[in-house]
């Protein structure tokens, strides 16, 4: 829905009272440092889908646990869903590491029937989240991941 660039991201992560962070099978080093930094930084929860919580947790997140991001999509649609750690329904969902083309479907489901933001962090335009980066060469992006945490 809206291109955003690295710039405009800690402002998003700093304005939303309840953000949650799911990583997905595909989530590489850059995409696992910055996460760890978003999360110790803001104390934001981590959900680790496709085995990405042994990665998480070998940087040292500390707020991370496995889950599935069909489940918390389908939870989403459930009014009085605390969140997968209990404290309260996200506002914003962070994505990282997923194939675009599986991403954008959980997406559409959560604009239809979810009622919180969603920001993409992958090196992809991501069209049916609320904020997504767009295509940047590989090395751009590396040092956009790592700026995140550094702004925080």
């Amino acid at each position: 829905m809206a291109a955003v660039t690295f710039a405009d991201i800690p402002a998003l992560l700093k304005g939303a009272t309840r953000p949650l962070i799911l990583t997905g099978a595909i989530s590489d080093n850059n995409q696992i440092e910055a996460i760890v930094g978003i999360s110790t930084a803001l104390d934001v929860y981590v959900a680790a889908t496709g085995n990405s919580i042994t990665t998480l947790m070998e940087k040292g997140c500390k707020r991370c646990d496995k889950e599935w991001i069909a489940e918390i999509v389908n939870f989403m649609q459930i009014p009085g869903w605390k969140g997968p750690d209990g404290k309260g329904r996200p506002d914003l969902i962070i994505f990282a590491g997923y194939m675009p083309s599986m991403l954008e479907k959980y997406l559409t489901a959560m604009r239809i029937f979810g009622d919180c933001e969603t920001l993409t962090l992958d090196n992809k335009y991501i069209e049916n989240a609320t904020y997504s980066l767009q295509p940047a060469p590989e090395k751009d992006w590396e040092a956009g991941l790592k700026g995140i945490k550094n702004n925080l």
